[in-house]
């Protein structure tokens, strides 16, 4: 699974599952924090995110190995989770 693959299903999912509204998924926003002013989740939404995009990937990662701030980007949790990386 590429890199562009998972940052479109996390754009799914933080619109259907999330109610984000679509203007704030625009690709410019990427790099922003999921859990900062933008995007608003909070600790338990993004732990829900990242057991989706494990389940879509079916690749389980050591979180207890990454620093706290490796989940925190959209562009970051594609890059781990993909096989282009």
């Amino acid at each position: 699974m590429t890199k562009n693959e998972i940052k479109k299903y996390i754009l799914e999912v933080l619109e259907n599952r999330f109610n984000i509204p679509k203007d704030k998924l625009d690709t410019k926003y990427l790099k922003l924090p999921l859990t900062g002013k933008h995007f608003k989740l909070s600790g338990y939404e993004l732990g829900e995110l990242i057991f989706e995009i494990e389940k879509f990937t079916n690749k389980k990662l050591d979180l207890n190995s990454l620093a706290m701030y490796e989940l925190a980007f959209i562009d970051r949790i594609a890059c781990l989770y993909s096989c282009d990386s």
